[in-house]
């Protein structure tokens, strides 16, 4: 490992290279191998596999993510700042790569549908991230559906907080209600 003292790497890379952008390369020529459409592409993730998939969908129009208790803006995270520490790079410093914040690439990429699932018991996830990013899609938070053009937020409550997140149970039915979403 290059960095082996991160503790939530993000799939961030480093300030002059993106590892999602690499990520997307070998995606879309698996798509192309196999001729699948970026529709048929899912990402689903959580926490700050999240923030790359969500990252990721964004530069793949047509895609469906899938976004479990997601980071939005790395500068609010509780791991931004051993991000910034080991790699060297400013959250809040503008990037190439437009990483340091996801509303605008989410507002960006109007193909692209976006599942986001949010413990509204998680109360710093929610007032940090969550909060923000309603507010910047012009979205209420709220226990069950929110639902904005190619945004649906799907608040949820668990005692756990962050770690609230999705049983294997839970996830085809996370999936398949995230699918009908993606088809209208």
């Amino acid at each position: 490992r290059r960095y082996p003292d991160i503790v939530g790497g993000y799939f961030y890379g480093t300030g002059d290279h993106c590892i999602v952008d690499e990520t997307l390369d070998l995606i879309r020529s698996v798509c192309r191998h196999l001729s699948f459409s970026t529709q048929d592409v899912v990402f689903y993730a959580s926490s700050s596999g999240a923030y790359a998939s969500i990252l990721a969908a964004s530069r793949l129009p047509g895609s469906l993510v899938v976004a479990i208790m997601p980071r939005f803006i790395l500068s609010q995270s509780p791991w931004g700042k051993n991000l910034s520490e080991v790699i060297g790079i400013d959250p809040q410093a503008p990037d190439p790569f437009h990483r340091t914040d996801l509303a605008p690439l989410i507002q960006q990429s109007p193909l692209t549908r976006y599942v986001i699932l949010y413990n509204i018991d998680s109360y710093d996830d929610t007032e940090k991230q969550e909060l923000y990013f309603a507010d910047e899609m012009g979205m209420s938070l709220k226990y069950g559906l929110s639902r904005k053009d190619n945004v649906l937020m799907w608040g949820y409550s668990s005692p756990d907080g962050h770690s609230g997140q999705e049983t294997r149970e839970l996830a085809p039915y996370i999936l398949s209600i995230s699918r009908k979403f993606a088809e209208g």
